[in-house]
């Protein structure tokens, strides 16, 4: 098994992609038999939905399974007792599509 974090992909952010690339070789190279991201797949996934859409293409393209658990740069920060509890935002429906 590789464990993966932060990679923070947006296809704005170059250095962050080419980072994933060198991930992507060396998890060729060993051939895991499953990675896991343990969050903070995309940059800003709460406001802009291709963050989250572009690193699914990225991680779909691992010649191993990949599992995910997302962080708040995919899902948003916690409500904490004393801050109003955040409206749902419209990336729920694209985490869902991002689950397989």
């Amino acid at each position: 098994m590789t464990q993966i974090s932060d990679t923070h992909l947006a296809r704005r952010h170059k250095k962050l992609t080419n980072n994933f690339h060198r991930i992507t070789e060396h998890i060729d190279a060993t051939r895991p038999d499953l990675v896991i991201n343990s969050g903070d797949l995309g940059w800003d996934a709460p406001t802009h939905l291709d963050d989250l859409e572009f690193a699914k293409t990225l991680h779909d393209a691992l010649p191993v399974p990949c599992r995910y658990l997302p962080g708040n740069h995919d899902i948003g920060d916690n409500p904490t007792t004393t801050d109003p509890c955040p409206r749902i935002p419209r990336r729920n429906s694209a985490g869902r599509r991002f689950s397989r």
